[in-house]
């Protein structure tokens, strides 16, 4: 009788050491996504352009990567990301897109509305690039914030266009 209750001591102390080990979680609901963010600044030259030949100058963050439709720009169509105006004559400024979804972004410029066609009036004037002047895709991952994104203007010199024609 003391060998058998010996062994069913053992065989408990195993199976409490090891059950934890065994356990994948299974049932465990997946983790919260939690949300990402980008944020730098924009460094504005001196000198703007004629207030008369802009209608509007937004920072775009775009899923798709280039080049893509100008009409991309817009809020609601395809999958941009709301664009933030910015003011006539700022200087530099500091941006953040926050509560971003966790994914792909293949474009992160400054654009302007020059005339009345909202879907086929805008040029970029500056963007978020590398060393080599070819756009930043940024890869969000969950609870992930980029910081210090720089995006310089260039008014007088536009940087190449990321559109389809």
């Amino acid at each position: 009788m003391d060998r058998l209750r010996t062994d069913l001591v053992l065989f408990f102390l195993v199976v409490a050491t090891l059950g934890p080990l065994g356990c994948n979680k299974g049932l465990e609901p997946p983790p919260a996504t939690q949300s990402s963010s980008i944020s730098g600044t924009i460094h504005f030259p001196k000198i703007w352009p004629p207030k008369d030949s802009i209608v509007t100058t937004a920072l775009a963050l775009v899923e798709l990567m280039p080049p893509f439709a100008d009409s991309t720009l817009f809020k609601g169509l395809n999958t941009t990301v709301l664009p933030i105006s910015l003011n006539y004559g700022s200087g530099d400024t500091t941006f953040i897109y926050d509560n971003l979804k966790p994914g792909i972004y293949g474009y992160l410029g400054v654009a302007q509305l020059t005339g009345k066609d909202i879907l086929n009036d805008w040029k970029v004037v500056g963007f978020a690039h590398d060393a080599l002047d070819s756009a930043i895709a940024f890869d969000l991952h969950s609870g992930e914030h980029i910081q210090n994104v720089d995006i310089t203007v260039r008014f007088d010199s536009l940087p190449r266009q990321p559109f389809t024609k």
